[in-house]
C-alpha cells in the first residue's frame, strides 16, 4: 500500500514539475520599469517644450502689443504739438526740450482729431520720458499740466503738480540709443523712408536739441522695444513710427 501511495505522490510531483509556472524576473520588471520612464521622461520633455514654444509665442505678441499701443499713445499727443502766440505777438515755440529720451512741448488737444489746426483754450504743456529708475522695469510715462493763467507777457503759466500721469509702457528701452530722433525741414524733404533719414537738428554736447533747434523741429521719429519680463527669454519687440505735426511747432 505504501508503494503504490508513493507511486502515486511521485506521478504528481512529477506533472508539477513539468508545468510552466515561472513568473517575471526582477531583472524584466526592472528593464520593463527603465523603459516605461524613459518613454514617458521623452513625452514629457516633448510636452514642456511645446508649452515653452507657446508660451514664447504669447510673449512675443504680448511685447508687440504693449510696444503698438505705447506708440500710438506717444505719437498722438506729439501730433498735436503746437505754437502759440503769447499778447506781445511773440511766437512761443511748442518744444521746450527734445532729448533722445524726453521731449517736453506744449500741444493743442483740439488737434488729435482733426488735420488742421483748431483753437484750443490753453495748450496742455506734455513730458513724455523714458523713466529707468527700475532697472527692472523702465518706464516710458506721460505725463500733462493743464494752465489757465498767463503772465504779464501772455505766456501760459503751469502749475508745479502735474495734472495727470500715465504709463505708456513697461519694460521699455530706446532703440539705437534714442526714443526720440527730431528732423528739420531739410531732413525730410527729399527722403520717403523715415527709418533711413539723418537728423541735421542741432544738439548740444548732451545731444539735447539747442534752442535754435527747436525752432526748426518739422518731425520726429518715435522708436520704442519693449524687452521681456526679467526671467524669461526672447528677443524684444521693437517698432518705429515718424511723426509729423498738425500745426507749426517752431
Amino acid at each position: 500500500m505504501m508503494r503504490a501511495l508513493n507511486a502515486r505522490f511521485a506521478g504528481v510531483r512529477d506533472r508539477l514539475a513539468g508545468r510552466s509556472d515561472a513568473g517575471v524576473t526582477l531583472v524584466e520588471l526592472l528593464v520593463v520599469m527603465v523603459v516605461t520612464s524613459v518613454m514617458a521622461t521623452a513625452v514629457m520633455i516633448t510636452v514642456l517644450q511645446a508649452l515653452r514654444a507657446t508660451r514664447s509665442a504669447d510673449g512675443r505678441q504680448d511685447r508687440a502689443a504693449q510696444a503698438r499701443i505705447a506708440l500710438d499713445g506717444a505719437t498722438t499727443v506729439l501730433r498735436t504739438a503746437s505754437l502759440y502766440t503769447n499778447s506781445d505777438g511773440v511766437d512761443v515755440p511748442a518744444f521746450d526740450r527734445i532729448t533722445p529720451t524726453e521731449v517736453v512741448f506744449r500741444g493743442n488737444l483740439s488737434n488729435i482729431a482733426t488735420t488742421s489746426g483748431a483753437a484750443d483754450a490753453a495748450p496742455t504743456l506734455f513730458r513724455i520720458t523714458l523713466d529707468t529708475s527700475d532697472p527692472q522695469d523702465s518706464k516710458l510715462v506721460e505725463q500733462r499740466w493743464k494752465s489757465t493763467t498767463r503772465d504779464r507777457s501772455g505766456n501760459w503759466v503751469y502749475p508745479s503738480s502735474v495734472t495727470s500721469t500715465r504709463v505708456l509702457a513697461h519694460r521699455a528701452q530706446a532703440v539705437d540709443g534714442a526714443v526720440f530722433t527730431p528732423f528739420a525741414a531739410a531732413d525730410v524733404t527729399t527722403v520717403i523712408d523715415a527709418e533711413q533719414i539723418s537728423s541735421t537738428v542741432p544738439r548740444a554736447a548732451d545731444r539735447s536739441v539747442t534752442p535754435a533747434g527747436l525752432k526748426s523741429v518739422v518731425g520726429i521719429r518715435v522708436s520704442l522695444a519693449v524687452t521681456p519680463p526679467v526671467g524669461e527669454t526672447g528677443d524684444a519687440a521693437t517698432f518705429s513710427n515718424y511723426v509729423d505735426f498738425v500745426s507749426k511747432v517752431g
